[in-house]
């Protein structure tokens, strides 16, 4: 009610009426929905705070009041700006899939089909990065996670999870730790997903695939290896069944090529009874071709020695552990039986030797390798070999008597490889001493081409000779190209002698003498006019001279026994009275010193086969024309 409508009506009362109203309190005014509901609640004695009112601004033009029935203005956010690493994400099913269906490559690699499906496997490789990226973030989170919380203050713009920035740490055993670890699993397994399908995507797209089948088993061929190459690893499993087992497309392919199944590797230390039948399965799949058979790690058993001895007439190349049992079991076993025998390595394993001879390889018209290993003395009078047809022989130990029966029997030598123990007699009085062949007017002449001898006392084998009165050689090796020396403690006085002796000499190894200097390397090249490398094992370090700058090695052709004579008697004077060259003659400033590997690269890179010489294991190669005539 107005102001001044309540004066008239108080205007109008009767006195009395006017005088009680003064008494009476006023009435309270009408409030307003908030204040009564907030008088209420003060009423019942609750303790929950008053929110304040919210401010109300004036309306300015720029910001007028929508009239009654207008629509109000769209108000305008800020988006939430996600992030976009994939650590990030809250979930993995937007992530590209490579399923993979064994129903559906399999037949197609068992076919041997071609397909390059490039983008995908570019597209797979990219998101393999992805996932090795994110995995090592998020294992470096979880590592690095913290054990009680802290404020930290986020340097760089952009996501401040832990994963995203190193300024904000993850707190251990906490929710969003268990999320990054269940994670990585995740990832993980994504992560093997793309990489099965790397792996059939990329034998399909293999460009072994589209070579032709005659091509292809050449491949296969030196996949298995080269019949005479050295021995220099133990494949648990066979090259050709690795072969065998890729596809049937292969498998057609090996079992057609008897050659492959030729090359028989067997390490005897586990069962017996699958090598029985391995070996059988071998001898049927090679048909008439020659035999590769290699034996490892124990002493060949008679059971298979007598599977292999179905096919002996087929054996070319033989590598056995033996012992003093079964060496004998061998020897009566291939009595007569091996024409075609090329190759023959025996290891043995026991230190004790059996009196009883060894005569079983005395007849092998293609014998020319051979390769005895033992832990006592080698004594040639207990094995009957076709000594004087061998090109090639290793062996280890032996004494300096052995070393010249050697010599004196092996007339067509060529490569000879041993190591040199102490003493002149063996160390079995019981057994038969060597004979040592007089000295005569003229020395023997052998046409050894690579000489390797090792120990101690090696250094004595080349002035031998040097022992009876007057001295003068026995041996001249003029053929000789490659010498490898063990000095133990420098050069020996008569060293110097024996090498004028090797005209033609050009690369000589040493080892054992890690004081060489400067001067010494200059009487060595004096004495040895056609050296072309001087390498130096202990530091691995070449040295090579004016005729290795000047020209190539030339092949090394067989020298007829009608030519190695009317050699010898037109350089008789000069294999005993060197003709010196003065240092100007030689070019000493020309010399280069190197790395062995550094040099090995190089000549390996243009196809020499000087190469060989650097690499002890390979010395055989460069004469490998030789080995098997």
């Amino acid at each position: 009610m107005s102001p001044r409508r309540h004066e008239h009506a108080m205007s109008n009362l009767p006195d009395s009426a006017w005088i009680q109203s003064l008494r009476t309190p006023p009435k309270p005014q009408s409030r307003t929905r908030t204040q009564r509901s907030a008088a209420v609640r003060i009423s019942t004695g609750s303790t929950r705070p008053i929110p304040p009112a919210k401010p109300s601004f004036p309306r300015s033009p720029l910001n007028p009041t929508p009239a009654a029935g207008q629509p109000r203005p769209p108000v305008s956010f800020q988006p939430v700006l996600q992030c976009p690493n994939l650590c990030c994400a809250r979930s993995l099913h937007s992530l590209p899939k490579f399923p993979l269906s064994k129903a559906s490559y399999l037949p197609k690699l068992r076919d041997n089909i071609y397909k390059n499906d490039r983008e995908r496997i570019r597209r797979a490789e990219a998101q393999r990065a992805l996932y090795l990226d994110v995995i090592d973030r998020l294992n470096s989170c979880i590592l690095t996670a913290i054990a009680t919380p802290h404020s930290s203050f986020p340097k760089t713009p952009g996501c401040h999870q832990p994963c995203c920035d190193p300024s904000v740490h993850l707190l251990r055993s906490s929710r969003e730790w268990a999320r990054y670890k269940s994670n990585v699993k995740d990832f993980e397994l994504r992560l093997k997903e793309v990489e099965a399908f790397l792996t059939v995507a990329k034998s399909f797209a293999s460009p072994v695939r589209k070579l032709p089948p005659e091509l292809l088993t050449l491949v296969f061929r030196t996949v298995v290896s080269a019949p005479n190459a050295p021995v220099t690893f133990n494949q648990p499993i066979p090259a050709t069944e690795v072969l065998a087992h890729v596809c049937s497309y292969w498998r057609h392919l090996a079992l057609a090529d008897g050659r492959l199944w030729s090359v028989v590797k067997m390490d005897t230390r586990w069962q017996l009874r699958p090598h029985l039948a391995r070996a059988q399965f071998y001898l049927e799949q090679s048909g008439s071709q020659a035999l590769d058979i290699r034996v490892y790690d124990a002493a060949v058993d008679e059971k298979l020695l007598s599977a292999f001895g179905q096919a002996i007439d087929r054996w070319k190349y033989l590598v056995l552990k033996v012992n003093n049992s079964s060496l004998n079991t061998l020897s009566n076993l291939v009595r007569g039986r091996i024409p075609h025998l090329a190759s023959l390595t025996l290891m043995k394993n026991e230190a004790s030797r059996d009196p009883v001879l060894v005569d079983g390889f005395a007849v092998a018209p293609s014998l020319r390798r051979v390769v005895i290993g033992a832990q006592a003395h080698i004594w040639p009078a207990l094995m009957t070999l076709p000594w004087n047809q061998l090109t090639c022989l290793i062996l280890n130990p032996i004494t300096l008597n052995t070393f010249a029966e050697i010599i004196h029997n092996c007339t067509q030598l060529l490569f000879f490889d041993a190591r040199v123990s102490m003493g002149l007699e063996d160390v079995d009085p019981s057994l038969l001493s060597p004979h040592i062949p007089d000295a005569g007017a003229t020395a023997l002449r052998r046409p050894l081409r690579t000489l390797i001898l090792r120990g101690s006392f090696c250094q004595d084998v080349l002035f031998l000779a040097l022992l009876p009165t007057p001295p003068r050689p026995l041996f001249v090796f003029p053929q000789l190209r490659v010498l490898t020396l063990e000095i133990t403690g420098g050069p020996h006085p008569c060293l110097y002698a024996a090498l004028g002796r090797c005209l033609r000499l050009e690369m000589f190894a040493i080892g054992g003498w890690s004081s060489a200097e400067m001067e010494d390397v200059l009487s060595f090249v004096l004495a040895m006019p056609a050296l072309r490398i001087m390498h130096f094992r202990d530091h691995k370090t070449v040295m090579t001279t004016k005729a290795f700058c000047e020209q190539e090695v030339r092949p090394q052709e067989v020298l007829a026994e009608s030519e190695d004579e009317d050699d010898a008697e037109g350089d008789v004077v000069l294999e005993v009275e060197p003709e010196w060259k003065s240092l100007a003659e030689l070019g000493v400033e020309r010399f280069e010193s190197c790395n062995v590997e550094v040099l090995y690269d190089s000549l390996a890179g243009r196809g020499s086969i000087e190469a060989c010489r650097l690499r002890p294991r390979e010395l055989e190669y460069e004469l490998e024309h030789l080995f098997y005539r």
